[in-house]
Formats: structure tokens, C-alpha cells, sequence
């Protein structure tokens, strides 16, 4: 599946493909929000809820420097291991 038909889908069809086929990535919060990233094929998506839970949309990318956010809490110390 590619970004544009990811995009293409209906709201409940993606949050269908991200429950089974998205790995999830890293978290990262602000005082009011909570982003988890999610990787889907060779797409990103992004998961954006207030503190309380809430869910207050997504966002899809394949832009590298959207990773910003995350890329100090992503742990590769398990891929390291087997070196």
C-alpha cells in the first residue's frame, strides 16, 4: 500500500490497516499532547492525542525530517545486540 491510496481510504478503513499492519515506532508528548508514530509499509503515520486521551487526528508522511520528534526516544540498543 502506498502513501496516496493510505490517504485515499476512509477514516475507519485506515485506522483498520494501521491497527494490523502498522509497527509501532516511538512516543513523544508535549504538557498537552501525546504523538505515537507508527511505521506502514514505506509511510509514517502519526497519532495525535490530547494527554486525557482523546484522539485528535492523524497525519501521514514519508518526509524523513517529520522523524525529528522522535528520533532521540527511538532504543536501538536490540539491533546493536547482535553485532
Amino acid at each position: 500500500m502506498t502513501l496516496n491510496q493510505y490517504n485515499s481510504l476512509a477514516e475507519e478503513k485506515r485506522a483498520f490497516i494501521l491497527e494490523k499492519a502498522g509497527v509501532h515506532i516511538a512516543s513523544s508528548h508535549n504538557k498537552y499532547y501525546v504523538f505515537n508514530l507508527y511505521q506502514v509499509n514505506t509511510f509514517y503515520v502519526e497519532v495525535i492525542s490530547k494527554i486525557d486521551g482523546t484522539l485528535c487526528g492523524t497525519r501521514a508522511f514519508t518526509a524523513l525530517s517529520q522523524l525529528d520528534r522522535y528520533l532521540n526516544g527511538i532504543d536501538i540498543s536490540p539491533l546493536m545486540a547482535n553485532t
